[in-house]
């Protein structure tokens, strides 16, 4: 994780945040939107629109946004909680950057063609993304004229927060937002029919030839007072190689690949979770074993399982060990880098109504208790509801 001193402004609803580092080699500038209550399938027709974004916008063909961005890719990505657009770019290039943002958001190209391409590009996914996503998204026909009345619904930078880190002044990227004028009206478009909100299916296989199990821990909202406990339990629990679940999946009974503790966003909040990534097994009591070797494990935890558990969370958010179970991206955590610290300086007060304070989550994940540990990593393991892709191969 990574600690962020952060300049805040208010426009209208939008909220702007400066991170300068004058000695930075590029500027991060990124938007983020929460994602709007659309129904199943519509959010699976904006992964699609997300797609097609970074493609062409009308002021900037794709071959001006590469000029803009010196080849560096531009991303459109979203989770079940949060939209983000980013346009990365060299020092002395901010007002460049900033324009290419707006245009991203409200100016995007959406060709028939490209959204074509942009939904075979949805349905391939891997086992991990599969796991942490099981939802099937439908193979749909996205037309040119729905996708634009559903991007200008949900594309609104005039409600984002706004995040700039990298190699300008301090106020300089604040005064160039604050310059821009208010974004056109969206164009007449036809009135869209009722939302379909119908709960779209979950997947009952892997797409690959690996099997996946997730134990499915209770959701945590935004709000919960416990969530440095519920958090150190996660670390206890499945980070590093002295863990209980690397320990007792791998290490005793070579059952996985990989095995995860991540705490995993959802719409509300976090969902806390245990993957695990093996061949494909016919074992049926297999999930129910992991889950009592490890009630059984956390019962024996003690002082030094307390310790370890914080000295990896203070590994990871001062030191920037890449351990971190908060999957802020939905498939994988944020690191250190300039675009990351960015992103969670914009990413936090959308989720939590908060600027991010890493500071104050250590020092209160410091005060956790060893019966408190135990307690929250009981819960996470014991209400856990197992779901099982078995892979095909």
């Amino acid at each position: 994780m990574i600690p962020l001193l952060a300049a805040f402004a208010f426009r209208f609803e939008q909220t702007i945040v400066e991170l300068p580092k004058p000695d930075a080699r590029a500027i991060s500038i990124q938007a983020i939107l929460k994602v709007p209550d659309l129904g199943s399938k519509d959010f699976a027709k904006l992964q699609i629109i997300a797609r097609t974004i970074p493609k062409q916008t009308q002021p900037f063909p794709r071959r001006e946004m590469m000029m803009i961005t010196d080849g560096a890719p531009v991303k459109c990505q979203i989770t079940p909680d949060r939209i983000r657009v980013v346009v990365n770019v060299a020092p002395g290039k901010l007002k460049a950057g900033i324009s290419l943002l707006y245009a991203l958001m409200n100016e995007a190209t959406l060709t028939q063609d490209n959204l074509d391409a942009s939904e075979l590009q949805v349905q391939r996914v891997d086992y991990w993304s599969a796991a942490l996503n099981p939802v099937l998204v439908p193979r749909v026909k996205l037309g040119a004229e729905e996708a634009q009345v559903l991007y200008h619904k949900v594309f609104q930078i005039q409600l984002a927060t706004i995040a700039v880190g990298g190699a300008f002044r301090s106020g300089e990227a604040e005064a160039l937002l604050t310059a821009k004028e208010a974004p056109a009206p969206a164009p007449k478009l036809p009135q869209r029919g009722v939302i379909d909100r119908s709960v779209l299916p979950v997947r009952t296989e892997g797409p690959g030839s690996v099997s996946t199990i997730d134990l499915v821990g209770p959701p945590i909202v935004v709000n919960d007072v416990a969530i440095p406990q519920k958090l150190l339990a996660l670390y206890a629990l499945g980070v590093g190689k002295e863990g209980s679940l690397f320990r007792i999946v791998r290490q005793k009974h070579a059952w996985s690949y990989r095995q995860e503790a991540i705490l995993s966003p959802t719409k509300d909040g976090w969902v806390p979770r245990l993957v695990i990534a093996s061949i494909p097994f016919t074992d049926a009591t297999r999930v129910k074993t992991i889950q009592s070797e490890l009630l059984e494990d956390v019962s024996h935890w003690d002082e030094k399982t307390r310790l370890r558990a914080l000295g990896m969370a203070e590994a990871v958010m001062l030191r920037g060990v890449r351990q971190d179970p908060v999957y802020v991206y939905g498939a994988h955590p944020a690191d250190n880098s300039l675009e990351d610290e960015t992103y969670l300086a914009a990413y936090w007060p959308v989720k939590a109504g908060r600027p991010w304070d890493q500071a104050s989550l250590l020092e209160s994940m410091r005060k956790v208790t060893l019966a408190d540990l135990k307690e929250q990593a009981e819960s996470i393991v014991g209400s856990a509801i197992p779901r099982v892709l078995q892979g095909q191969g």
